[in-house]
């Protein structure tokens, strides 16, 4: 127990920094960087929790006359479940496998069932924060709705949210372990792992586009909706009937079915948790290897080379970013099937049809943002970056390195969805050109403004690339701008049409256009003049 212990207390000091401010923020820079991204975790949690209450009272103002009220408390659970799910199948690949800290570890005489349940619990951490998020604000709804339950609910639901997170953290780390397992076969275990993740993500995709006709076939063969709801995620049930009647017998069932699952894995897992890791460290090397031909590139190609190599060697990496240009490709392959009158009837708002061009554009602008990689491409260089500043290179063509490395990645799969799009959704063609200028430019923006975010707020020091890639500030806060950004381009298109009575959506696209083009020219004059000075400071 004190060896875990140690260990969760050590990779909490890493994963958030606490040594420098116990030793105290000393300079204003360093101030305003930690009030930045506290101020962005806390705006996070804010919006998460918004959200929640907002569907929560909507549902009870719905679900309480029908006597379904309890229905929020299940669906809750369910969705905190889904969430936790689909979020640490990858950051547990990334947690239990891709650690540098591994080989230290497995040096210490710590048994590997401690190590293990150490890594499964800093997955925990993570979970709990997004399940508190989404539970706590909903149980609050039910219980001023209810108007009939005692204070001893609170307490039984802060033991359930002990256990919540339990069973969709095994459900994943299972599933970590069987694409890690087969990855590891496989002579290119990086390609393989990102071929295999993403296919495991496409499937969860498709079911969840399918969860409704799921939802509405255990309806219709249960006897309530509450059963028919719960019977997609049994577990629920007790907890529901734990919280709402005080029922310490369905707490303990729930408590057992939760924890039973997680003792089984630590114990059958840490048996082959040295095996698989030895595997992904194997290397392959060519023995007839003969020298045929030597080429010389330019320092920019060169550059762009090194930066894909180490992309597609972390398939974490790839797998985080690439998912918004496979979202994106794949939503413009769908309206091949689905013509415009279809995707309006859908949507029930019959005066979006003129709007299309702008729809599209959102949602060019959204997935382009996400497949943002150059906003963990200096953190991720880490304890190595020294060996790039001390080559005679400039910054600025380390910089031109990562951002041409992000183009690469988000420019063709937009041209290409930006022509199925035309082709699916039949807009004139004089959208598709300005969709398709705005689509480059865009993806220019986010490579620079996601640089400039990175050198502002670098995290060097890390053990796991997925503590770069997901919960880096760099990275939450260009994902909250994105966010923010797409919002933008809606209320900018709306006031136009409502304020201005513009309703040309060729005036529309051109002024978006416009100010990204001075977004563009603002953010290389910063990169350029400012960023070269953080990124020598490094």
């Amino acid at each position: 127990m004190s060896n875990l212990f140690v260990l969760l207390k050590n990779s909490f000091i890493n994963s958030t920094g606490v040594n420098s401010l116990c030793k105290g923020v000393s300079s204003s820079k360093e101030k305003r960087k930690l009030l930045i991204t506290t101020g962005t975790l806390l705006l996070i949690a804010a919006v998460i929790c918004f959200m929640t209450t907002s569907y929560s009272i909507g549902l009870a103002t719905v679900l309480k006359p029908m006597g379904y009220l309890d229905l929020i408390l299940v669906v809750a659970v369910l969705f905190s479940c889904i969430l936790s799910f689909i979020t640490l199948i990858y950051k547990a690949q990334g947690t239990l496998f891709s650690s540098r800290d591994y080989d230290l570890l497995m040096a210490l005489p710590i048994k590997n069932s401690t190590i293990l349940t150490s890594k499964i619990l800093i997955l925990m951490s993570i979970s709990y924060i997004g399940t508190a998020l989404i539970i706590v604000p909903a149980s609050i709804v039910y219980f001023i709705y209810n108007g009939s339950l005692s204070w001893i609910f609170f307490i039984v639901l802060a033991i359930g949210l002990i256990f919540i997170p339990m069973i969709p953290i095994i459900a994943a780390s299972i599933i970590a372990v069987v694409i890690t397992f087969i990855s590891s076969r496989f002579k290119h275990k990086n390609i393989a792992t990102i071929v295999v993740g993403m296919i495991t993500f496409l499937l969860i995709m498709v079911a969840s586009m399918n969860m409704q006709n799921y939802i509405n076939a255990f309806i219709t063969n249960s006897d309530s909706i509450v059963k028919g709801i719960s019977s997609i995620y049994p577990p629920a049930m007790y907890l529901k009937e734990a919280l709402i009647n005080y029922d310490i017998a369905s707490l303990i069932k729930f408590a057992l079915i939760s924890i039973i699952p997680f003792v089984i894995f630590i114990f059958v897992f840490s048996k082959t948790f040295k095996t698989i890791n030895g595997k992904l460290g194997e290397s392959y090397k060519k023995a007839n290897y003969k020298v045929v031909k030597l080429e010389k590139n330019s320092v920019t190609k060169a550059l762009v080379n090194q930066e894909l190599r180490r992309y597609f060697a972390t398939p974490i990496y790839v797998m985080n970013t690439a998912v918004g240009m496979v979202l994106l490709i794949g939503g413009a392959i769908a309206t091949l099937f689905i013509n415009k009158e279809t995707l309006v009837e859908l949507l029930g708002y019959p005066e979006i049809a003129n709007m299309i061009p702008i729809g599209v554009l959102v949602v060019l602008v959204f997935t382009i943002g996400l497949s943002c990689i150059t906003n963990s491409s200096i953190s991720l260089e880490g304890n190595r970056l020294w060996i790039l500043k001390s080559l005679p290179i400039e910054p600025k063509d380390i910089f031109k390195g990562k951002i041409i490395t992000n183009l690469i990645i988000t420019i063709p799969a937009s041209i290409i969805a930006n022509i199925i799009f035309y082709i699916g959704l039949k807009f004139e063609i004089k959208y598709l050109i300005l969709n398709l200028l705005i689509s480059i430019v865009f993806a220019v923006i986010s490579a620079v403004l996601g640089l400039i975010i990175n050198l502002y707020f670098p995290k060097m020091e890390w053990t796991n690339p997925t503590v770069v890639v997901k919960q880096s500030a760099s990275v939450m806060i260009t994902s909250l701008g994105i966010m923010v950004l797409s919002i933008a381009i809606v209320g900018l298109s709306l006031c136009l049409i409502k304020v201005f009575s513009i309703t040309n959506i060729m005036v529309i696209l051109s002024v978006v256009l416009v100010i990204f083009l001075i977004v563009l020219f603002v953010s290389i004059k910063v990169l350029n003049n400012m960023c070269t000075e953080k990124f020598n400071r490094l």
